[in-house]
């Protein structure tokens, strides 16, 4: 599931609203709009987000921007950054792949890199 398709549901979910509606009044199938909620096909595109907002109590089109940024992949061009810069990037990901940072650690950073 991404980010996207969670924020989807629990807000589709919380207006206690059934997957049919929503899709029938964004003009797709309940089948697709639940594929987009597993983060089985991507998110919707931005011309469809107006109707989620319409059909979603509380949603909003800034969360909906937010949540498909988190549920793309990120790609960063590390080949003209220093060494020590691909080093820290590298070494990042890995950790955040293995789950291995624990929360006072990411805590720390983001206070560091957010100064």
């Amino acid at each position: 599931m991404t980010p996207f398709g969670k924020y989807i549901q629990a807000k589709r979910e919380e207006a206690g609203l059934s997957r049919t509606p929503v899709a029938e009044q964004l003009g797709v199938s309940s089948v697709y709009l639940r594929d987009v909620e597993l983060g089985l096909r991507s998110p919707l595109k931005p011309e469809r987000w107006g109707g989620l907002v319409a059909a979603i109590p509380g949603l909003s089109l800034e969360d909906l921007e937010f949540y498909a940024g988190l549920s793309r992949p990120i790609r960063i061009d590390v080949s003209h950054m220093r060494e020590d810069h691909q080093r820290f990037l590298a070494t990042l990901v890995q950790r955040l792949r293995n789950k291995t940072l624990k929360p006072k650690t990411i805590k720390a950073l983001l206070a560091v890199l957010e100064e």
